[in-house]
């Protein structure tokens, strides 16, 4: 059985895009199935892009429970 979010990733990832906004739900669907150091790179990538985008502040606080995740990972935690 696979993730009710595998279609939403594939279609991201097949229409790549540097919208800051697509790259935040893409962030957003990656820790939902505990890929966490690639949603990482992609709400870092959302985050640096030039444009605004509606979901900033929810992207800045996803990065903060990502590297916290991140975090007690390496801990062992």
């Amino acid at each position: 059985p696979r993730s009710t979010l595998f279609p939403y990733t594939t279609l991201f990832r097949s229409r790549r895009s540097d919208s800051p906004s697509v790259l935040y739900h893409l962030a957003v669907a990656l820790h939902m199935l505990e890929r966490d150091s690639e949603a990482i790179r992609e709400v870092n990538a959302a985050l640096n892009a030039v444009e605004d985008f509606p979901e900033k502040e929810a992207a800045v606080a996803l990065k903060a429970v990502l590297l916290v995740s991140a975090e007690k990972t390496s801990r062992g935690s």
